[in-house]
């Protein structure tokens, strides 16, 4: 691990760090890291290798993923560093996820899936961490569906479900 996130060629969309070099660098999506524990995107993991072989083929050199994660006996956000492999075989309930983000929110954040704010959290702070974590299950999404370049209207008709 390291405290200063590591240096990547410019990229401009994540799919381009694929292309680039095989990583995957991403940051806190959410105020919460530090009081829940992880980072929400370590959380979807096995949902991003998934993709990772559809976009790529099954097998192949492993993705690194960089995300800051909070080291609590430093009191410090440093970057931890994972190699993902690729699955080499296609996983059908990864997939219906993938295309069916309501469906990953609820498996992968089922806290969150409810909305319901836990006791000793400021609600406005989890208002923004329910907001990272449904834009990383519709982000992966968009990548399935092969949508880039999302426009305005395509991401609002993603985030309606955010508000019930």
């Amino acid at each position: 691990m390291s405290p200063e996130p590591p240096k990547f060629a410019k990229a401009v969309s994540p799919r381009d760090y694929l292309a680039l070099g095989r990583y995957y660098p991403r940051g806190a999506p959410s105020p919460l890291v530090r009081q829940f524990k992880t980072n929400p995107h370590i959380v979807v993991r096995a949902l991003r290798a998934q993709l990772y072989r559809e976009l790529l083929g099954p097998g192949g050199a492993p993705i690194r993923e960089f995300f800051p994660v909070w080291n609590e006996d430093y009191y410090a956000a440093e970057f931890e560093e994972e190699r993902v492999s690729i699955p080499l075989e296609r996983d059908e309930n990864m997939m219906a996820m993938l295309e069916d983000y309501q469906a990953a929110l609820e498996h992968f954040f089922p806290r969150e899936a409810v909305g319901i704010c836990p006791t000793g959290v400021d609600q406005n702070q989890w208002e923004k961490h329910l907001h990272g974590c449904r834009s990383i299950v519709i982000e992966l999404h968009c990548w399935l569906m092969n949508k880039d370049e999302i426009n305005v209207s395509y991401l609002e008709e993603m985030l309606k479900f955010e508000s019930g």
